[in-house]
């Protein structure tokens, strides 16, 4: 059961139910916070409402108060304003800025747009958006008719925390780690069994949807990119997502838009039409620090950027495989993705190339002593008393920011 923040258990408000005759109306228990008569009894926000709070508990009169309902748009009448103050003669003053105005808000909308579990953090704060979200994940109906109820329901509650955290702009709790067990075994399944995946995917699109965007990060980084590749073709016979889906269904969208084109899933493109040739070196010796790409390409935007650089030149129609007709040289390498954790391969904890890299070894260095060639540092440029750099001091140097 969903409670308000104000109660600490459903038992304390339940003998406040009980111990009073029913038709007792409890008026100013109801109210605190963002929740007010007027909000509730008046506008009839139907998230007002749960299994304690209800409106015959909470207004006079029942439904509405014996008040006029509410006209416009519902979404509109926060901080006091009402229809009346805005949309009647002359608008009070406050009541229009950037995010309110009258072809907005003067405008009667489909109420039923309201009885989904929308979130607007203007309106609702981050403990009272948890609470409902996940309320209705775990209590609410399902949506899937499936025989592993236990496992779906699981997953729609997991996923009702991730969107709460990403809507009000946190990072959100890791994931259980007996859930990602059990999610990595049904994707794997998926991938060697047809029957079970189309089962799956009949019954519970939306389920099937999440657990991917769930997963695909961390299959490439224990499988690799191929059977990431793999899974993430199958979201795409899915339906397409439901934008407008509740909180606990709605897909991570966020978080996997860029997973096809880091994948390599995108198609090629024209590189802008440029005419320039670049080569891209695949050295055994960089390898680790090339992957894995899903995670590198979710680090803090800036430090992602050497991932996004890199798999957006390999898809592009200035690649060249033929080193005598390249005009630039590439070295892949995403250092960002790693600087967090000390890589320490020297005393400086920034320093992500093993002691043995040496820029004068690449085999084409020496054609024009280093200045065709491009280094990407996502985070922070290395320091230029570093060997790297004192031996590719002519060569470009791409980065965001720099402590130097």
């Amino acid at each position: 059961m969903v409670l308000r923040s104000c109660w600490q258990s459903s038992a304390a408000f339940a003998f406040v139910l009980f111990a009073l005759p029913a038709s007792t109306n409890l008026g100013n228990l109801c109210w605190h916070g963002q929740y007010d008569m007027h909000r509730c009894c008046v506008e009839l926000d139907p998230r007002c409402w749960d299994a304690i709070y209800t409106k015959d508990n909470c207004c006079p009169n029942g439904s509405n108060g014996g008040q006029k309902t509410v006209r416009g748009n519902p979404a509109c009448w926060i901080d006091g304003y009402s229809y009346d103050d805005c949309c009647i003669g002359d608008a009070k003053v406050g009541c229009w800025d950037m995010n309110f105005g009258p072809e907005k808000c003067c405008i009667d909308v489909d109420t039923n747009i309201f009885e989904k579990n929308t979130l607007n953090v203007l309106e609702t704060d981050l403990a009272d958006a948890f609470g409902r979200a996940l309320g209705d994940a775990a209590q609410g109906p399902l949506g899937c008719p499936s025989t592993s109820i236990d496992f779906w329901r699981s997953v729609k509650t997991t996923s009702a925390m991730l969107n709460v955290s990403q809507t009000y702009g946190q990072d959100g709790q890791r994931v259980d780690e007996d859930l990602m067990r059990l999610m990595l075994d049904r994707a794997r399944k998926w991938l060697v069994d047809r029957p079970s995946w189309e089962e799956d995917s009949t019954a519970c699109p939306q389920g099937v949807r999440i657990v991917i965007d769930m997963v695909i990060k961390e299959l490439d980084r224990q499988t690799g990119e191929e059977t990431a590749r793999n899974t993430y073709r199958l979201r795409r016979e899915l339906p397409a997502a439901n934008l407008e889906e509740d909180v606990p269904w709605r897909s991570q969208e966020l978080v996997t838009e860029h997973v096809g084109r880091m994948l390599g899933m995108e198609g090629n493109h024209s590189c802008h039409g440029s005419s320039l040739r670049i080569y891209v070196y695949r050295l055994p010796s960089l390898s680790h620090m090339t992957s894995p790409v899903l995670k590198c390409s979710q680090k803090m935007a800036q430090c992602a950027s050497s991932v996004h650089i890199h798999r957006w030149l390999e898809s592009g129609s200035c690649i060249t495989d033929d080193p005598k007709l390249a005009d630039l040289f590439y070295v892949p390498a995403y250092e960002a993705c790693y600087n967090e954790t000390a890589c320490a391969q020297a005393n400086d904890t920034e320093r992500c190339f093993p002691q043995t890299f040496d820029p004068i070894d690449l085999p084409y260095f020496s054609r024009s002593a280093g200045q065709d060639h491009i280094f990407v540092f996502g985070c922070n440029l290395i320091g230029f008393r570093d060997p790297i750099m004192m031996r590719a001091r002519n060569s470009i140097m791409v980065t965001v920011e720099s402590f130097q």
